[in-house]
């Protein structure tokens, strides 16, 4: 029922705006090729509701002209023709899947191409043929019937899709068109009979600059319904013979009124949709801007978990590496509390033991007591995290962390040797600082152990110039082999096998250069490997390690 209806709208539609524009068509000398409404409403309607309703623009265009007295062949030809040119549209429109809303350059483009070099060449042709049956001469209308069809479905077709999408939308305004309307007679008023504009490319030039503002301030609609206004005027105009579009030469006729009307409607459709596809690129950049953002911000949150999570796994390999080195420095001590405490337990047995042996042992006993305390406080705020920046003396990190490691490399037979000769103070946290380097000290020590070299040596040295401290660690274990040189600063890369676990000189590397604003290389000497950390004076860079 409702594509009855819909083709019966149709129908009414083009046989009544058929009558009416052949009124208007009927301008003495002037060919101003009518503005054909019914092929424009024809045109929007197929565009819109598809191949349901061409049998409408059969019907109507057939009754109009049944009308004006041509026979029934001819008649049917001409609806025939015009629902050929409406199927045709359909199928080309959704081939091209043109826009209707012409909101891109391509639809407009397209939009045009089909008009003017499919739809009316056919529809004109086919349209005079009929007429010839009926005795007509074939090319006496083709023109009129060619670039009025034109007019008609380049100015009026495009603000009938605009308007029923805005009534779908509910976005249409009639107080709005109202004002478009009285806009654009005033501005003909001013143009044509105030100012007497006698060029047309003048008056072309000032209606195109209006409308496109009109449409900036009110929208793509009303722009466009402005055209149809102005066009409708200067129609009414041209009638009155306005010199702009009356001459003695129907040429000139033709090419007056439509280099206003079609030149008009490209630059105003070309225009907003150049404006549209800026609009819509600003807003998939902005949007794109966003979502890259947010990515980004996911991405260093997740590097930030991921940081944490391999400090808290190296720390983890250090603890164990520093129980070790409890152990070792706490082995002696207990060893000497022992033999302190069976010597006591003999001479008691004996009855030897005085109170001032005992009071010697005792003395004996808290003493190394009180070493193996201050082991553990050397430890204790080792790995702990820290927050905020402070100022530090390298020589207060450097000595001990030479203290925590001291023992276990000289259990090893491995010399230690640090060389500091001016003092220097940064900023930054001291405790990541004393991890990195431990962590070097740590790696030359264990290179020394499987190192065949005679000396074993590390060395640990400060150079300090203007702004920049340079630690350097150097070992004598013969050098780093180019292949592992590459990958040495790599994650959970590592030359230890299981006993390894390849965080070590990552998280030291990690340490300097994004912690401490600083930076650390590796090369070879003639005895082994040189770490180099380098670091301003002042440097550091706030970070939430917790």
């Amino acid at each position: 029922m409702k594509t009855f209806f819909l083709g019966l709208m149709m129908a009414v539609a083009y046989f009544v705006f058929a009558k009416v524009s052949a009124y208007f068509g009927e301008i003495d000398s002037i060919v101003n090729i009518g503005i054909f409404v019914p092929e424009a409403i024809a045109l929007a309607g197929a565009l819109l509701f598809g191949p349901r309703i061409v049998w409408g623009i059969f019907v109507g265009q057939t009754l109009f002209a049944l009308s004006n007295d041509l026979g029934f062949v001819s008649a049917s030809l001409i609806g025939v023709s015009n629902t050929i040119e409406a199927l045709i549209a359909i199928k080309l429109a959704r081939y091209w899947k043109i826009d209707l809303a012409f909101n891109d350059l391509r639809s407009v483009l397209y939009f045009f191409a089909l008009v003017t070099f499919i739809l009316q060449p056919f529809s004109a042709i086919g349209g005079n043929i009929a007429l010839a049956l009926y005795g007509y001469k074939f090319w006496l209308y083709v023109i009129s019937w060619y670039f009025g069809n034109i007019i008609a479905q380049l100015v009026i077709t495009p603000v009938l899709l605009l308007l029923y999408k805005a009534y779908r939308d509910k976005k249409l305004e009639i107080i709005k068109i109202i004002a478009v309307v009285t806009i654009s007679m005033l501005i003909s008023y001013i143009f044509v009979t105030f100012l007497h504009l006698n060029n047309v490319v003048l008056l072309f030039s000032l209606s195109v600059v209006a409308t496109l503002i009109v449409a900036y301030n009110l929208g793509k609609l009303y722009g466009a319904i402005m055209i149809n206004a102005l066009s409708i005027i200067m129609l009414v105009l041209s009638k009155q013979g306005v010199d702009i579009f009356s001459s003695q030469s129907e040429l000139e006729n033709i090419i007056n009124l439509n280099f206003y009307m079609i030149g008009q409607v490209f630059i105003f459709y070309t225009v907003e949709a150049m404006y549209e596809e800026k609009k819509r690129l600003l807003s998939s950049l902005q949007k794109y801007n966003k979502e890259l953002e947010s990515r980004v911000k996911a991405e260093v949150a997740k590097n930030r978990e991921k940081e944490k999570a391999l400090l808290y796994q190296s720390r983890l390999a250090q603890i164990g590496e520093t129980i070790n080195m409890i152990a070792h420095q706490w082995r002696q001590p207990l060893n000497n509390i022992s033999i302190m405490q069976q010597a006591m337990t003999l001479k008691y047995k004996n009855g030897s033991l005085s109170s001032e042996d005992m009071s010697e042992i005792q003395k004996k006993i808290y003493s190394q007591i009180d070493y193996m305390s201050d082991t553990i406080n050397s430890f204790r705020d080792f790995f702990k995290p820290e927050k905020e920046i402070e100022k530090f003396n390298i020589r207060d990190v450097i000595s001990h962390i030479l203290s925590i490691s001291r023992p276990e490399i000289e259990k090893n037979n491995i010399s230690l040797s640090y060389y500091q000769n001016v003092e220097v103070t940064t900023q930054g946290y001291p405790n990541e600082l004393g991890q990195a380097l431990l962590s070097i000290i740590n790696n030359a020590k264990d290179q020394l152990l499987f190192s065949a070299c005679e000396e074993k040596e590390i060395t640990v040295e400060v150079e300090v110039d203007e702004k920049n401290i340079s630690i350097k660690i150097s070992d004598t274990g013969g050098g780093i082999k180019d292949d592992v040189m590459e990958k040495l600063f790599e994650p959970y890369f590592s030359t230890k096998g299981k006993n390894g676990t390849g965080l070590g000189l990552y998280i030291a590397k990690m340490i300097i250069e994004e912690h401490m604003n600083g930076s650390i290389s590796v090369k070879n000497s003639d005895k082994g490997a040189v770490f180099t950390i380098d670091l301003l004076q002042n440097s550091a860079t706030s970070q939430n390690f917790s």
